[in-house]
């Protein structure tokens, strides 16, 4: 299964990051972002590290990948056997976090069987690394009554190696973990697009938002942008 993505749009942001590039897919028009460039690079500079010795293995070269298409776009992301499909696998793999703007599921895709909201800055993973389905699919339905209106609440997402750092400089000393408590005082604000990306389910009202993440790689965490706001549940769906 394949989107039909040309295969050198992944080359074209590997090697330029800095640069958005548009593309079509569907016959719709779509600018592709890279969110964090030279993540590696980043994370050093903002943890006073020369290198990465001693960190968990950090597998990518630039950080988050947002696809923002330019009309409404229907997409199979998966096949029936919740496979992920295999052009965004590859985007996945190189860039980690991948967004999707103004796309919704097709078909009895878009029903959500599981919706989850967590408590706030509470990093993890929702899948052990011996589990196939290790891929996180969540998505806001723009026909769902509750989901057509922007959320209150975002998703946090940072690399294992970003998770660690951030635990050392709080004090959590200790082999890597699968769940972190973090950043209850420090300004996330101040980390978005340095060390970590946002999800922030904040898109105009009646839009389609999807995001995909491999548990392998990441650990994400819900955050209330207002402290007292959970927002509602955002659907959730675990791929091969």
């Amino acid at each position: 299964m394949s989107l039909g993505m040309d295969p050198a749009l992944l080359r074209r942001l590997l090697e330029d990051p800095a640069e958005p590039s548009a593309d079509r897919l569907r016959g719709v028009g779509f600018r592709a972002s890279v969110l964090i460039p030279d993540y590696r690079r980043s994370l050093l500079s903002h943890y006073g590290r020369n290198s990465d010795s001693g960190l968990p293995p950090l597998p990518f070269r630039h950080f988050g990948l947002l696809l923002d298409f330019e009309s409404p776009v229907e997409l199979a992301l998966h096949d029936h056997a919740r496979t992920l499909d295999a052009d965004l696998r590859s985007l996945v793999q190189a860039f980690g976090p991948v967004l999707l703007r103004n796309v919704v599921l097709q078909g009895e895709d878009r029903r959500a069987e599981q919706r989850n909201v967590f408590s706030s800055l509470q990093f993890h993973i929702d899948r052990g690394p011996t589990q196939p389905d290790h891929y996180t699919l969540f998505w806001r339905d723009p026909a769902d009554a509750q989901q057509r209106s922007p959320r209150s609440s975002s998703t946090l997402v940072m690399a294992n190696t970003a998770a660690f750092l951030q635990a050392e400089r709080e004090g959590q000393d200790g082999d890597f973990r699968p769940s972190y408590r973090l950043l209850e005082n420090e300004p996330v604000d101040n980390l978005k697009n340095k060390t970590l990306i946002e999800i922030p389910w904040r898109a105009p009202e009646g839009t389609g938002e999807v995001a995909v993440l491999d548990n392998t790689t990441v650990l994400h965490a819900s955050y209330y942008v207002h402290p007292e706001l959970r927002g509602y549940p955002i659907s959730v769906r675990y791929l091969a």
